[in-house]
């Protein structure tokens, strides 16, 4: 698959001001469905987290979406026209390695979506609240990370709340550059 940010040289991340606060096709991993990792350092706050928590990183199913949809309200980030169970059910039959989730104990408790339309784009990106600061946002971005670099693509973009600094300083330690500022537009058609 050809793709014009395979070989950009230099990096151009996307900011936006829509309500974003921290965000989310390729194979998952290839080879296999899931895997289990130890979390990072947790968020931007510059806390290391006093438990690491071992979440199992997996495709999204249709049965995850009312744990999807908790941590997206939970994080501010639920979008009805975007995240409905009936998007999220179109997503994964179109790209099913798109969603990835974070599970603990039988629970979804993290999400984050990496779109290839037109270039690797992370979206969505969400912990739920009593799981935040363990690690588990890194495990997700360490998954979308290998699963764009596993495509062959050498970038991976996202968008953030331009006036959120505790994501954009979570990215900043991430190593995302910031690029230029947008405004998301919509229309109801």
């Amino acid at each position: 698959m050809t793709n014009r940010f395979r070989n950009h040289s230099t990096s151009r991340y996307m900011a936006s001001l829509w309500d974003l606060r921290g965000l989310r096709g390729g194979r998952f991993c290839p080879g296999l469905d899931s895997f289990v990792s130890h979390g990072g350092l947790g968020t931007g706050s510059g806390i290391i987290p006093a438990k690491m928590s071992e979440a199992t990183i997996r495709q999204y199913t249709p049965a995850d979406y009312a744990d999807v949809r908790k941590n997206l309200e939970e994080g501010r980030l639920f979008y009805e026209p975007m995240d409905s169970e009936e998007q999220l059910t179109r997503l994964h039959e179109q790209s099913p390695q798109s969603l990835i989730v974070a599970e603990q104990d039988g629970t979804v408790v993290g999400n984050v979506i990496v779109l290839h339309d037109w270039g690797p784009l992370v979206f969505r990106l969400a912990v739920r609240k009593e799981f935040r600061n363990r690690g588990i946002g890194t495990q997700l971005m360490e998954a979308a990370e290998e699963q764009v670099r596993s495509e062959g693509f050498r970038e991976i973009h996202l968008m953030v709340d331009a006036g959120d600094i505790e994501v954009l300083n979570y990215y900043r330690k991430r190593q995302y550059k910031e690029g230029h500022l947008y405004r998301w537009m919509s229309k109801e058609l």
